[in-house]
C-alpha cells in the first residue's frame, strides 16, 4: 500500500486502564477510520505524504473532495488522531495472524466496546494472555475487532448513515402551511442549518397504512395543498406543537411517527401530562415540588370541598385543565362570583380545576432541552391582568436563576420525562413554586438569559437554533425508549451491584444506606453499609410503609452507571433495604428521563 505515514516516533505504550471514555473514543475514530480507508483517493494522498509533519497533513487532508463532509464536525485534534488511527489500522489489516485466544473473544461478542472492556478486564486479571504481546492496548484491541469482523462490517453503509442529515417535522394545529410563531422559527433555524424542515398540518395531513413500512413513513396532504413527503423515521426529528394535540387527528399522527421510532419532542406522554393542569399538579404535589394549592372541582356540590382544599380565602385561580398562552385562566373574588364563572364553563363542558392566589409581580419561564437549562426569561404582569403570559402582550426580561432555582427546574423537567420543556415558576414569601410544566414552550420574548455559548443574552431566533441543533446531532438522534430489563447491572459511587428497575415505583430511586444520621441540612450514612458518605440533603420524602406507617427518608444525589451510561447527580432516597433482594430500587421517575421502556421478561439487557 505504499509508505505507512506514522505521527508518532514510537508506539504507544500499553494502556491499561480499563477506561469507558478511551474505549468509547477508540470506537469512534475506528468506525471514522474505516469509512475513510474506503476512500482511495485517501489512501493515495496518506501516502504522498510521508515527508510532511501531522498538522500538513491534516490540512491537507480536510480539503480531499469527501473527506471535508466525513470530518465536518471534527476539530483539529480529532482529525490528527484519525489519521493516526487510519495508518495504525491499514498496518493490523495487512497483518493475517490474529492471535487465537483474542480471535475467541472477539467471536463471543458483536460490539466493539463490549468486547475491549472484556479483554481488558482479561488482560488485567491475567486470564487472558497473548502470544504475541504481554498487553494491549485500547487502540490496539478495537482495531482488532475490526479485522476480525472487517468482512461483515457494512462500513460504507454506516458511515453513509452517519453523514445523512435529519429531516425535521414540525407537528401544528395550524390551518395554513405558513406557519407562524414557535412552529415558523423551527423551521426557519433548520432551513438555516441545511436540513430539510417540513410543517405538518395535523388537521389536514394523514398516512395510509400502506403507506407506512419499518423505517419510512409517507405523509399525505402534509401541508393542506396536495403535497406530500417520505421521512426515514430513524433519522427524523418531529417538533410537537401543543397545538398537534387537540384531536384524535393530531394524536394519530404524532402516535404513528413515535411508534415508527422518529426522535419526539416532545412524546405523547409528556405532551399530554404538561397539557393537562391536573395531572401535572398532582404529579408535581406527588414528588415534593412545591405547587399552588389545586383541586378539581367537576360541580356545584364540590365547589365547597375544592375551596376548603385550597384554603378557603379569595381570591381564588380559576382555569380550564386544558389550554395555553392564559386562555381559560380567571381570578374571582366571591363564592358568588365563582359559581357564576364555573356555571358559564360547564356550559362547554369544560373541566376545571381551582388553584389558590398568590401575588406576584412576575413569573419565570426557563427553557430545558435534555436536562440542562437552556434559557431563562422572566414574565411581568400587566397592570390590569394579573397573568403574565407574553402571547398576551406583557413585558418580560432576562432573568439570572439562583442555584436552588435551577435544582427545581431540573428536577420537575426530568419528572416529565420531556426533551425539550418549559418549566415555569413563581416565588412568594422567599419560597419557590412551580407553577405548570409546558410540553412546547414558546419562543417570542425579546432576550433570553442564555446558559449556553458565549453570548449573555440571545433572542428566540439564537435560542431555537441552539435547541434544533441539540436536538438533530448524531448522538442525541433517537428513538424514544430503550427496552431494559426490570434486572440490570449498575454501579453506584464505585459499587457493582443488581439494581431493580420498577415502573410501579413513582418515587425517588431508593439505595441501600445504614446507620443513618441526619446533622442539620446534612445526612451521614453508610452506603451499601460499607462507605460513609456525608451528603447535603435535598428534601425529605415521606414514604407509606402500609398499615398507617410512614417513615421519612432523606434524599441526595449521587453518581451512578447503568449499563455503558453515567448519570451524575441522580436523586436517591437513603433506607435500609437488607431485607430486599436489591439494594438499588430505581423508579419511573427516572427511567421516563432516560428514555427507558422496562420489559419485565428480561434481565441484564445492559450488558
Amino acid at each position: 500500500m505504499g509508505k505507512k505515514v506514522y505521527l508518532q516516533k514510537k508506539r504507544p505504550q500499553s494502556d491499561m486502564l480499563f477506561s469507558r471514555r478511551k474505549i468509547e473514543e477508540a470506537v469512534g475514530l475506528a468506525n471514522l477510520a474505516m469509512s475513510l480507508l474506503n476512500l482511495p483517493l485517501v489512501v493515495k494522498l496518506l501516502n504522498r505524504m510521508s515527508d510532511l509533519d501531522s498538522s500538513a497533513i491534516a490540512n491537507k487532508l480536510i480539503r480531499v473532495p469527501g473527506v471535508s463532509r466525513i470530518l465536518a464536525r471534527a476539530d483539529a485534534d480529532n482529525i490528527l488522531k484519525v489519521i493516526d488511527v487510519i495508518d495504525f489500522m491499514r498496518t493490523i489489516m495487512e497483518d493475517d495472524v490474529l492471535d487465537e485466544s483474542l480471535a475467541l473473544m472477539i467471536r463471543q461478542h458483536d460490539d466493539p466496546f463490549e468486547f475491549a472492556q472484556a479483554a481488558l478486564q482479561a488482560i488485567k486479571d491475567g486470564s487472558l494472555k497473548l502470544k504475541k504481546r504481554g498487553a494491549a492496548n485500547t487502540r490496539e484491541l478495537i482495531a482488532a475487532w475490526y479485522k476480525a469482523n472487517r468482512k461483515r462490517v457494512p462500513v460504507k453503509e454506516q458511515a453513509e448513515k452517519r453523514l445523512r442529515k435529519p429531516t425535521v417535522l414540525v407537528l401544528t394545529g395550524q390551518e395554513d402551511s405558513k406557519v407562524t410563531g414557535t412552529a415558523e422559527r423551527i423551521l426557519k433555524v433548520s432551513t438555516e442549518m441545511s436540513l430539510s424542515a417540513f410543517p405538518v398540518l395535523v388537521n389536514k395531513a394523514y398516512i395510509a397504512d400502506e403507506d407506512a413500512t419499518d423505517n419510512s413513513i409517507t405523509i399525505h396532504n402534509y401541508d393542506g395543498e396536495g403535497n406530500k413527503i417520505t421521512v426515514q423515521t430513524d433519522n427524523t426529528v418531529v417538533f410537537v406543537r401543543g397545538s398537534a394535540i387537540l384531536n384524535n387527528a393530531g394524536l394519530g399522527i404524532m402516535q404513528v411517527l413515535e411508534q415508527a421510532g422518529a426522535s419526539m419532542v416532545n412524546g405523547i406522554q409528556t405532551m399530554q401530562l404538561c397539557q393537562n393542569k391536573l395531572a401535572s399538579a398532582l404529579t408535581l404535589d406527588r414528588h415534593g415540588i412545591p405547587t399552588p394549592k389545586t383541586a378539581f372541582v367537576s360541580n356545584e356540590d364540590s365547589i365547597g370541598i375544592a375551596l376548603k382544599k385550597i384554603g378557603g380565602q379569595f381570591p381564588v385561580v380559576v382555569k380550564t385543565i386544558t389550554g395555553s398562552e392564559g386562555i381559560g385562566v380567571a381570578v374571582v373574588d366571591s363564592e358568588q362570583s365563582l359559581k357564576s364563572v364555573l356555571q358559564s364553563l360547564w356550559k362547554y363542558d369544560a373541566e376545571v380545576i381551582l388553584q389558590e392566589f398568590m401575588k406576584i409581580k412576575y413569573d419565570v419561564r426557563t427553557i430545558v432541552a435534555d436536562g440542562k437549562i437552556v434559557a431563562c426569561m422572566k414574565r411581568i404582569k400587566g397592570k390590569k391582568d394579573f397573568r403574565t403570559n407574553k402571547a398576551l402582550g406583557n413585558e418580560t426580561e432576562p432573568y439570572d436563576l439562583s442555584e436552588e432555582e435551577k435544582d427545581l427546574v431540573r428536577r420537575v423537567a426530568t419528572l416529565s420525562g420531556g426533551r425539550v420543556v418549559g418549566v415555569d415558576h413563581i416565588t412568594v414569601g422567599g419560597k419557590h413554586y412551580v407553577l405548570e410544566v409546558n410540553g412546547s414552550p414558546g419562543s417570542g420574548a425579546d432576550k433570553y438569559r442564555a446558559y449556553f455559548g458565549e453570548k449573555r443574552n440571545v433572542n428566540g431566533d439564537q435560542m431555537m437554533s441552539h435547541i434544533v441543533s441539540l436536538m438533530t446531532q448524531n448522538d442525541a438522534r433517537r428513538s424514544n425508549e430503550q427496552t431494559v430489563g426490570y434486572i440490570e447491572k449498575a454501579s453506584i459511587e464505585g459499587f457493582d451491584v443488581k439494581a431493580k428497575l420498577d415502573t410501579g415505583n413513582g418515587s425517588y430511586n431508593a439505595v441501600h444506606a445504614e446507620d443513618i444520621e441526619l446533622k442539620g441540612n446534612e445526612v451521614s450514612f453508610l452506603l451499601m453499609g460499607k462507605k460513609r458518605m456525608t451528603l447535603p440533603v435535598k428534601e425529605t420524602k415521606r414514604i407509606h410503609l402500609g398499615g398507617g406507617e410512614f417513615e421519612d427518608r432523606p434524599v441526595v444525589q449521587l453518581d451512578m452507571t447503568l449499563g455503558r451510561k453515567d448519570y451524575t447527580d441522580v436523586y436517591f432516597a437513603l433506607a435500609d433495604r437488607k431485607l430486599n433482594v436489591y439494594p438499588i430500587l430505581i423508579g419511573k421517575p427516572f427511567l421516563s428521563s432516560a428514555n427507558y421502556s422496562v420489559s419485565v421478561n428480561k434481565k441484564f439487557t445492559l450488558g
